[in-house]
Parts: structure tokens; sequence; C-alpha cells
């Protein structure tokens, strides 16, 4: 179901109400900027919400309480400066999280160790690559590098091509010593 476009400022709880069987739900590009706790409360079936190119920039504590299902949650482009573990509570199996392109910054994370309350989390989308750092056994790509794919800090350079150059670089500044 898409809601897409459709000049939304206000958001409110009653406005799923008729949309229970719903399991995709499309809220891009509309102006709203919050969105109550509860909103998604009656939508348990729910695994796909997007709400990409929005003015959001808060999220209840509670208002994915009762999102079990949800295992797609598009944030790209929205106006989120702060990320607290609450915004998430009731995502239990959340697969796919896209935080790309928000107005973040690394300091904004309030838990270093947030995307790993997320146990069947395979992709995350972030704004820093720093962000990459945080996650363990997950698909990360972040806005400053859409090509390289980190899955933890450890093997962030996994490129042939940049691990070649950089023990080559290595060996050089050895011998030039």
């Amino acid at each position: 179901y898409t809601l897409l476009n459709c000049s939304l400022y206000h958001f409110p709880v009653l406005a799923l109400g008729k949309l229970l069987n719903i399991t995709s739900l499309s809220l891009s590009r509309n102006p709203f900027t919050t969105i109550d706790e509860h909103s998604f409360y009656i939508s348990s079936i729910l695994t796909y919400l997007d709400l990409s190119f929005t003015a959001l920039h808060t999220i209840g504590t509670l208002t994915f309480y009762n999102c079990s299902k949800l295992r797609i949650l598009n944030l790209l482009f929205t106006k989120l400066s702060l990320i607290t573990p609450e915004m998430f509570t009731g995502l239990e199996q959340l697969q796919s999280l896209s935080l790309s392109n928000i107005p973040m910054s690394i300091q904004n994370v309030r838990d270093v160790y947030i995307f790993s309350m997320f146990t069947t989390l395979s992709e995350l989308y972030v704004p820093h690559f720093e962000m990459c750092c945080m996650v363990h056994d997950i698909k990360c790509i972040s806005d400053n590098n859409k090509k390289a794919v980190f899955s933890t800090c450890s093997n962030i350079i996994d490129s042939i091509v940049l691990s070649v150059m950089l023990h080559t670089f290595a060996i050089m500044c050895g011998f030039a010593n």
C-alpha cells in the first residue's frame, strides 16, 4: 500500500485503522516530522515500511513496539539526527535497515552496540563508514563509499588492489628506512 507524496503533515495512530491487513507500506515523500508512539501498533503483520525522503526527525520510543514482523525499514534521506536503541524497540525480525543520507554524526549514536540488538539484521546502510565498525557479520554499506562493503572493522580493507597497494607501500617504506 502506498501513501507516497500525499502531503501528510501528521501521521496519527488512527491513520492505519483501516489498513489492518497490509504487509507493505510506503509513506515516502511526505512532509511529516514525527511519528507518534504506537502509530504502527495495529500493524502487526507489516513486513516492509518505507519512510524515506520525509522530514522525519523524531521516532518515538514505542513507535515500532508491535512491529515484530517488520523485515525492511527504509529511513533513507530523513532528517533523523539522533539514533537510540529505544527507537527500534519491537523490531525483532528486522533484516534490512537503511539510515543512508541522514544528517547524523557518529557522535549522535547513543550506544555503540545499537546494531547488535538486531539478531536477524543482514544489511545495514549508514551515513558514515565508522558506523560499520559497530556491527559484526552484517553487510554494511556507507554513504562515504557506496561501492565498498564492510562487514567489520577488521576487514575494512577487503579490496585486493587496495590491500596489495598498502602492502607494497609498507615494504617500500621499510626499505627506505
